[in-house]
């Protein structure tokens, strides 16, 4: 096996739960997030075979798979669901599942604040407290400096958290 290779598959070992992670957080659909995540290391081997160099291998899988679900949002037909259509729905409950159901209703409560930040914002959060990145990791993806990424996350925080406040 090449040196190409074992890197590749090194890579792929180290980040391939990670990755799948934030792409499953971004877009709520484990298939599609599978498929994203196929399809950002399909697209980093297609680029190392090609010869070219990739410095830091984490920043650069973030950012073909970032790329990835913005394509996927352009192309993402809309539509709109009716209350009356989503109360007929049947709904399953069993008894022990309350703090499941709470948890579900709070991160959907976050997701949607998280939605109403800037992109820049709502990215740095997500790297930050979803994929549990270091300030020196986020700061290779987004070429600010770590004390401008340590800004952007409070600033962020801080807009979140009065969204979230003033429910």
């Amino acid at each position: 096996m090449r040196k190409v290779e074992k890197k590749f598959l090194s890579a792929y070992d180290s980040y391939s739960a990670v990755i799948l992670r934030h792409v499953l957080f971004r877009v709520s659909h484990k298939e599609i997030a599978e498929d994203l995540t196929q399809e950002t290391f399909m697209k980093a081997w297609q680029y190392v075979v090609a010869g070219k160099e990739v410095k830091n291998i984490k920043a650069f899988l973030y950012t073909i798979a970032n790329n990835l679900i913005i394509d996927y949002y352009r192309q993402k037909p809309r539509f709109a669901v009716s209350l009356e259509e989503a109360s007929q729905k049947e709904m399953s409950y069993e008894p022990g599942q309350e703090k499941e159901i709470e948890q579900k209703i709070s991160a959907m409560a976050v997701k949607k604040y998280l939605s109403q930040l800037e992109q820049e914002q709502r990215e740095i959060i997500y790297w930050r407290y979803v994929d549990e990145m270091s300030i020196s990791e986020i700061s290779g993806i987004t070429s600010k400096t770590p004390n401008n990424v340590r800004v952007s996350i409070h600033r962020a925080m801080k807009i979140l958290r009065e969204k979230i406040k003033n429910v």
